[in-house]
């Protein structure tokens, strides 16, 4: 999806879950506070990549992404003639500032790209909170090991930082302003870029046996 200068594939994100945002091909606030939320949001769930397309013409793409703060480093693409939004059978007859376009909407597909969850907004103030989605993410991706891991409130290695662990052989305790889901569980680091590290691939860092103290068991 997307043009010559700014485009998508798949391929970059496969073995990874990918949400993609389905914007409105106008001036829409509600777009850009959703673009704004999941930003924001996006660190705290591990091993999931955000991508946000909108249906508007060449000309009206390059004005509205003027509109949108930090465009030239998000992920936002041009669906051309809307065709992406047909392939997901994303509903088209909403009627909106005297226009037919698609309705607002996300779809989640997973690592071996399936669709596996879908939100359509009936209007368009309509739209996934970005705590629905870590919720959905988690319920899809708690498996039995991390069902029976070692953890407090859902909270792994009482805080500590896991990328400290492996990567520097240090306890190091994490931040709470520096936090992490990956399949249900938090974790917490102690610094953004240690988070960074972990999300890019957070299956590395996940404590073996569930972080049970092999000994012990």
């Amino acid at each position: 999806v997307g043009d010559s200068g700014r485009h998508f594939s798949s391929e970059s994100v496969r073995g990874h879950f990918l949400a993609i945002h389905f914007l409105l091909p106008t001036d829409c606030p509600y777009c850009i506070r959703e673009i704004r939320e999941y930003v924001e949001g996006g660190p705290t769930l591990a091993d999931v990549r955000h991508i946000y397309v909108s249906a508007h013409t060449t000309e009206d793409f390059a004005e509205w992404l003027k509109t949108v703060p930090n465009a030239a480093t998000l992920p936002i693409y041009r669906d051309q003639d809307a065709q992406l939004s047909r392939n997901f059978n994303i509903p088209g007859d909403y009627q909106f500032h005297n226009a037919v376009m698609t309705y607002p909407a996300l779809v989640l597909i997973d690592p071996q790209g399936r669709e596996v969850f879908r939100h359509v907004g009936r209007k368009n103030t309509d739209r996934l909170p970005f705590a629905a989605l870590a919720a959905k993410v988690g319920e899809l991706t708690r498996d039995k090991e991390a069902s029976s891991s070692n953890i407090t409130d859902s909270l792994a290695l009482q805080g500590y930082d896991p990328v400290a662990y492996l990567d520097n052989q240090k306890a190091v305790a994490g931040d709470k302003k520096f936090e992490s889901s990956f399949k249900g569980i938090i974790y917490r680091f102690a610094s953004a870029a240690s988070r960074d590290t972990f999300n890019a691939d957070p299956a590395r860092y996940v404590p073996a046996y569930g972080g049970w103290c092999a000994t012990a068991m």
